[in-house]
């Protein structure tokens, strides 16, 4: 019996050690696994929080950030915190709203506290989150097509000129010959009846006139200086009762408030001011903001891309900004195509040698080939723009059969510029001329202004507390997990949409 007794004994004390160790066993591995769970309910909760991005800022623009004022003035990190203890609450405890076993589960889970350590909000280093996005979005997409071909455009059309410079032709663009109407040359003397078999002091390739020029030509000098005198806004919009009357005060702009600031994360994936990203954000401005000859929508400035070049607080003072630059863009190129094209070179020769006739003084000739030129230029850029505002397409170099403007025809510029239009199907629009605009300003304007129309566009549609340095792009919290009612396990998560 005794023998029986210490085997008993013997076996209690061994069951109770191996019950122990199998306690603790069982307990170091509910914690392990509460550790876990606490880490998959942090990540869940982050992209629980990531995934109540703004809905109307992805739809109109493609970008993604939580709208960190929850719908009002105010940045309310405390309500972004409710959510996401709601939703780590929500895995740590997925029966807590049940009977069974009083809400708990085999782990044991409860969150104690949860804090943000961390925050990224669109307007940091400047508007480059919000500009890494919309680099990102361009690449994405496959929309920097939209630049590429444009580059190719002009690039082809530079290289074409130059070769047909050097081979002495005065075809461009598929061989089209210039239009009989382009140079009107005045009347030769029947000894010259081409006007360049028989050059004479003329030189080479230029016509001779006859004894009596053309009167038509004393309109032609007038108008270039009447054309220098009257403002070219006028002439280059086909209809000024359409221009935009709308306006915003400074202070309802982002750049005209003092704006919040994030507090760590960031991590930048990108240069977002090299040539390339520079033309890509270009790119992705033309693809998503509106511009003169669209339907107005919302409230605000309607002219967005002009504001990006203008800056100014109305809308008529950044087209016609915008218009200016456009036609120094333009005079440069045309004035270019006078003296490269042949055809139009000896045109004007022949209005400079017919007006000097008329005036009696052959010898002004030679003075009055540079005011003929840049006159010339001018009303061919404002034809330019004028058909460019009416939805046609400018080619950037010009060819013989793609000049618009007879030098005769001047006159016209002010009695029906419609009918001087003729655009061009393989041309460039009035938005790929705007990016090339664009891509002159630095990326520190381009940023301030891109950030001015969007929350201005987005508040424009009924959302009148909406502010963009509100919205967070990424987060850093740091949460405390009770596990079996005593352990605390800390559990740190960072995140955001550019990782």
């Amino acid at each position: 019996m005794q023998k029986r007794g210490s085997i008993t004994i013997y076996a209690a004390l061994a069951l109770t050690v191996l019950i122990t160790v199998l306690s603790g066993l069982i307990w170091s591995v509910k914690v392990q696994a509460g550790r876990m769970e606490a880490a998959n309910a942090a990540e869940q909760a982050l992209f629980s929080l990531l995934a109540h991005y703004d809905r109307e800022l992805f739809a109109d623009y493609g970008l993604l950030f939580v709208d960190g004022g929850c719908g009002t003035a105010e940045l309310r990190l405390d309500a972004c915190g409710d959510f996401l203890e709601d939703s780590m609450s929500f895995i740590l405890r997925p029966n807590r709203e049940r009977e069974l076993l009083g809400g708990k589960n085999l782990l044991d889970l409860s969150l104690a506290e949860l804090s943000f350590t961390g925050y990224t909000l669109a307007t940091d280093l400047d508007g480059r989150i919000l500009a890494e996005q919309a680099v990102s979005c361009m690449k994405d997409t496959g929309a920097m097509e939209l630049y590429a071909s444009l580059r190719d455009r002009i690039r082809n059309g530079a290289e074409t000129a130059s070769m047909q410079k050097e081979e002495g032709t005065g075809i461009y663009e598929g061989g089209e010959e210039i239009p009989e109407t382009l140079t009107d040359p005045v009347p030769v003397s029947p000894a010259a009846p081409g006007g360049a078999e028989e050059a004479g002091a003329g030189g080479e390739g230029t016509a001779v006139p006859a004894e009596k020029p053309d009167e038509s030509w004393k309109e032609v000098l007038p108008a270039i200086i009447r054309l220098r005198q009257t403002g070219f806004f006028q002439l280059a919009v086909p209809d000024a009762s359409a221009i935009s009357d709308r306006s915003v005060k400074r202070a309802e702009l982002l750049s005209g408030r003092h704006t919040e600031r994030g507090i760590g994360v960031i991590s930048m994936t990108m240069d977002t001011d090299t040539t390339e990203n520079h033309l890509l954000l270009a790119a992705y401005l033309v693809s998503h903001l509106q511009h003169y000859g669209q339907k107005k929508t919302g409230a605000g400035l309607q002219y967005q891309l002009e504001y990006l070049i203008g800056g100014s607080t109305r809308d008529a003072d950044n087209l016609e900004r915008a218009l200016r630059e456009l036609l120094l863009l333009r005079c440069a190129a045309n004035i270019l195509s006078i003296y490269r094209i042949p055809e139009v070179k000896e045109a004007l020769e022949t209005a400079a040698n017919s007006i000097a006739l008329l005036l009696l003084q052959p010898e002004l000739e030679s003075v009055l080939l540079p005011v003929l030129a840049s006159g010339w230029a001018l009303a061919e850029s404002i034809v330019d723009i004028r058909g460019l505002l009416s939805g046609k397409r400018i080619p950037a170099v010009k060819s013989s059969g793609t000049w618009q403007v007879n030098v005769k025809d001047i006159p016209v510029l002010f009695t029906d510029p419609d009918s001087l239009m003729k655009g061009s199907e393989s041309g460039i629009s009035y938005p790929e001329y705007l990016g090339v605009l664009l891509v002159l300003r630095s990326g520190q304007t381009l940023r301030t202004r891109m950030m001015d129309m969007i929350e201005c566009a987005v508040r424009g549609r009924g959302r009148a507390d909406f502010r963009l340095d509100h919205c967070l792009d990424a987060v850093a919290f740091e949460a405390s997990v009770r596990s079996e009612g005593s352990i605390s396990l800390k559990v740190t998560k960072d995140g955001g949409y550019r990782q």
